[in-house]
């Protein structure tokens, strides 16, 4: 096991690593930005940490990478956690660590390119066997865009070639929307291409979580949900996907989701964490759309449906050790529900204060971005809270997750606090009855 990890990210994340490295006996040491407010030694992700150290920040805030490998060479960190699963900062720095022979704890620079690549990944899936959502390869230009269509028509969903540089997708519905749609994807693409898929309607996003050690085991260890959310921004997620709750054929489903993420997972070769996105259509074919490697956002409903530690078989899976019996016999019960409490996107980061009221811990789990000052991590944006709960059943974490909602004090900026109590008190998803329309069809954002 690592003995000492740096943790380069100033955000609510660090807590949660840091006290799991505490409990296998790891220091974990993170990074300040002086003069970055909600980066600094003040800051809520410095909190359980043995080490903080100075990092000039660069002029739009960030942290170079080539600081940060050379403070993992200073203090002879084993290993660097780069927190949550991302595409493009953690593909530049597991470069880099692995150019001067440290770790990237949550995978490999190859791995993190393979699974950013739609191309590459579609070809993943086919030689797999698994079925993905229709796709074209790389696109030059609006004439080749025209000439996918005319084979598979429209709708069509126009993506960047490579994920993780928000996006999102453009619909295109007929020809005479093709040339704006293109032209104005490629201006925020840059160089790395457009590709163009089927448009499924009234899809559902489920993710399954799969794991993999250095032994040979694969397992899923559950699946989500998280069909509502607003182009980037995320609302409501659960776990289990309560489509394949209350479904007759839920089970069956399910399995056939952890079979093939099973197969991506060894497609891609990784060893430790990755998520899988599936669509599942109205007539309930399922479409692998993509993948993420690392500690997904989502990991505490995760964690309290499994009972498993992410972060700690995260740091086991890296060091080698084979899968603990918890993740490879996983015994999900229950249901968790999360909600992202954010800022206005015009709040910048003015002070907010952010209090919940008493609850029980291992019902209930608020993980908070704001410092003791009032000042939102800065890595985290506009993210003021994650609160998830957990019931046995879903009825009773959705009322518990609206009244601790309810209780909490939040401001004086305005947030999307209305919007999440208007999600959880819809009879619609209060059945459970909802796909990735949902948000701009019954919520006012």
């Amino acid at each position: 096991m690592f003995e000492r990890v740096l943790i380069p990210r100033r955000g609510e994340v660090v807590v949660r690593i840091a006290r799991t490295c505490r409990l296998l006996g790891a220091a974990a040491h993170t990074v300040a930005t002086p003069g970055v407010l909600g980066g600094d030694s003040s800051g809520v992700h410095a909190y359980g940490c043995e080490g903080v150290h100075e990092i000039a920040a660069q002029a739009d805030g960030s942290i170079a990478v080539a600081d940060i490998v050379d403070l993992a060479q200073k203090i002879e960190a084993d290993a660097v956690y780069p927190g949550y699963a991302s595409h493009r900062s953690h593909l530049q720095l597991a470069q880099a660590l692995e150019a001067v022979g440290k770790r990237c704890l949550t995978g490999l620079h190859q791995h993190f390119e393979t699974v950013r690549d739609r191309v590459a990944l579609a070809a993943i899936a086919d030689a797999a066997g698994v079925r993905r959502v229709a796709s074209s390869g790389s696109l030059e230009d609006a004439g080749d865009v025209s000439a996918y269509a005319y084979e598979s028509g429209y709708p069509l969903a126009l993506r960047a070639r490579f994920a993780g540089g928000g996006l999102g997708v453009v619909r295109v519905d007929s020809a005479d929307e093709v040339d704006a749609a293109f032209d104005g994807l490629v201006a925020r693409a840059g160089a790395g291409g457009v590709i163009a898929q089927h448009w499924l309607e009234r899809a559902r996003h489920i993710e399954v979580l799969v794991a993999a050690d250095r032994h040979g085991e694969r397992v899923a260890l559950c699946d989500r949900e998280r069909s509502l959310s607003d182009g980037g921004r995320r609302f409501i997620e659960e776990c289990p996907s309560p489509e394949l709750v209350f479904r007759g054929d839920g089970d069956a489903i399910r399995e056939a989701m952890f079979d093939a993420a099973i197969r991506m997972l060894e497609g891609v070769g990784h060893v430790g964490l990755m998520t899988v996105d599936f669509l599942l259509d109205a007539d309930t074919h399922f479409w692998m759309s993509g993948a993420r490697i690392g500690l997904p956002k989502q990991h505490g409903i995760s964690e309290m449906v499994t009972g498993v530690d992410l972060v700690q078989l995260e740091l086991q899976l890296a060091a080698g050790e084979a899968m603990p019996d918890a993740a490879l016999y996983p015994r999900p019960s229950g249901h968790a529900v999360s909600a992202w409490l954010v800022a206005a996107e015009n709040a910048d980061m003015e002070p907010t204060t952010f209090r919940s009221p008493p609850y029980p811990s291992r019902r209930v789990r608020v993980e908070s971005t704001v410092d003791e000052r009032g000042v939102r991590a800065v890595d985290d944006g506009l993210l003021v809270a994650k609160i998830s709960t957990y019931a046995p059943i879903r009825h009773q974490a959705v009322l518990t997750l609206d009244r601790v909602l309810a209780g909490s004090q939040v401001g004086p900026g305005a947030t999307n606090m209305a919007q999440l109590r208007q999600v959880l008190g819809n009879e619609s998803f209060r059945a459970g009855q909802y796909d990735t329309t949902f948000i701009p069809r019954h919520v006012d954002v």
